[in-house]
């Protein structure tokens, strides 16, 4: 690894981001490798003679680029999704038998253009002043739960009490939890085909045959569940599919719930980015809909890096049928953070936060629809997805998927690019909320992509694309176990 700069004289650039340039030079040369360990925030600390808190920032921005991963309790590696080329082309080389899980778990957190870092950081201050000078101790994680409770009453329309809402600090602990409570060894799961990996890898390390729902205009295809083998847990996101934007249909909610109460199935609704729904408020939420479902959230989603506690709210009988599960993995005493956090939630700037967000993201969105509709509905169809931080863009059919890989490639574009192993096309992540510079190269990109697709076309002689042709939108298949 290079030695950084500490004097300030000598680099213009941060050190927490001279870390991070060196980390990603290594990895993209070879000399780290996807699966690989990374040393210890407390050992960068000791190497490099910087703060603790310049390590842990590199290894978070890292993180949230998909280089690196970490699981809670263990080492952080290199992505194991990772590729590289052995070429010039310094960009992430496509997989084309899996999907790019590092840009799906990308999708998930909030671009740094729209984190409330300055309110965020007067919030700290006001509760650290507050502590110190009246001599007060910090919020309880009761008071907290509370904060969340009201939160919820408001903007999900979930009746809950305090002792009903676990407290996890990341999502993944949260994923591990409900695999640790609910599925023994050959349990079948059941969850989206694009579901977050953290949830695949909780239920795969748990035993379980994992099978997956496709997904297309109204979600998660819950059909034919029915006369399928009955799974111990039905994972859902219906007013967020990841990574479609998909929102289930009523009608598909009320075959889940049914499917949930016919074979006992415990029924967990991921909530994803659902506060994040352009131009409508979220669905009501299923948690009073039937007896056992589980509603999962991550403030992570919308104010990551500051924070990622996640919050599980849980039916009476289940914390009392698992109440020293709970006691051993949830939250139990007060930090700063909590504070932080429940003062963000009691003055209400959450929610102005949440509306500055959606405020942002749909104009941004409507700017790049009109992008995309003037200049690219001959290679591209728009997802209908209506929530989050991206535009999702699929590649016409008609292009061979090997050969648009390479102009993918070629362009500069490979790192926002992923497709599931059973389909035949592409789809592109278009950032709603990305500095300038940075959307006008990627616009750019995408032209001159369009130009290359078009000679394709005229030297295979291929017909024009309609407009009015309709093209499938559908994700995965039920039925293919992906726990080895």
């Amino acid at each position: 690894m290079r030695q950084i700069d500490k004097a300030p004289e000598t680099s213009s650039m941060p050190l927490y981001r001279q870390l991070q340039e060196s980390f990603i030079a290594d990895i993209k040369s070879g000399k780290l490798k996807p699966g690989d360990v990374v040393p210890s925030t407390y050992a960068l600390t000791e190497q490099f003679g910087i703060s603790r808190v310049t390590a842990v920032r590199c290894y978070e921005e890292l993180k949230s680029l998909g280089f690196l991963t970490a699981k809670r309790g263990g080492s952080t590696k290199v992505n194991p999704g990772l590729h590289f080329a052995t070429s010039n082309i310094d960009e992430v080389v496509l997989d084309l038998s899996a999907p790019d899980k590092p840009l799906i778990l990308h999708l998930q957190r909030p671009p740094l253009t729209l984190v409330p870092f300055k309110s965020w950081m007067r919030t700290t201050q006001s509760v650290i002043d507050s502590v110190i000078d009246n001599e007060c101790n910090l919020s309880s994680v009761a008071q907290l739960k509370a904060s969340i409770c009201r939160l919820l009453r408001l903007t999900r329309q979930i009746d809950c009490t305090p002792e009903q809402v676990l407290l996890f600090d990341t999502k993944t602990q949260a994923y591990n939890f409900i695999a640790r409570c609910l599925i023994d060894k050959g349990d079948i799961a059941i969850a989206e085909s694009s579901c977050d990996e953290r949830l695949t890898s909780a239920l795969c390390e748990a035993g379980s045959d994992m099978q997956l729902l496709s997904i297309d205009r109204e979600g998660a295809a819950v059909d034919h569940l029915g006369w399928r083998v009955p799974g111990k847990l039905l994972a859902l996101s219906p007013n967020a599919q990841l990574y479609s934007g998909a929102v289930m249909s009523e009608r598909r909610r009320a075959l889940a719930v049914k499917f949930a109460y016919e074979t006992g199935s415990m029924l967990l609704e991921d909530d994803g980015l659902a506060l994040l729904r352009f131009g409508k408020t979220p669905e009501p939420s299923m948690f009073h809909q039937y007896k056992n479902v589980l509603h999962l959230g991550c403030f992570g989603a919308y104010l990551a890096p500051l924070t990622e506690l996640s919050y599980l709210v849980v039916t009476p009988e289940f914390a009392q049928s698992f109440a020293e599960q709970i006691a051993a993995a949830t939250a139990t005493e007060a930090r700063l953070e909590h504070s932080v956090l429940n003062t963000f939630l009691q003055s209400g700037q959450f929610e102005q936060h949440i509306f500055r967000q959606k405020s942002l993201l749909t104009k941004a969105r409507q700017e790049a629809l009109e992008f995309v509709l003037s200049n690219l509905r001959d290679i591209v169809t728009v997802g209908n997805g209506c929530t989050g931080y991206e535009l999702l863009l699929r590649f016409h059919s008609r292009f061979d998927k090997h050969d648009l890989g390479q102009l993918l490639l070629e362009r500069g574009l490979s790192s926002r690019i992923f497709s599931s192993p059973e389909s035949t096309r592409f789809e592109l992540s278009l950032p709603l909320a990305a500095p300038t510079g940075v959307l006008s190269a990627l616009k750019d990109a995408l032209l001159t992509l369009k130009s290359d697709l078009e000679t394709m076309d005229e030297r295979n002689g291929s017909e024009s694309f309609q407009p009015d042709q309709v093209e499938s939108f559908a994700v995965g298949a039920m039925g293919n176990p992906v726990c080895a």
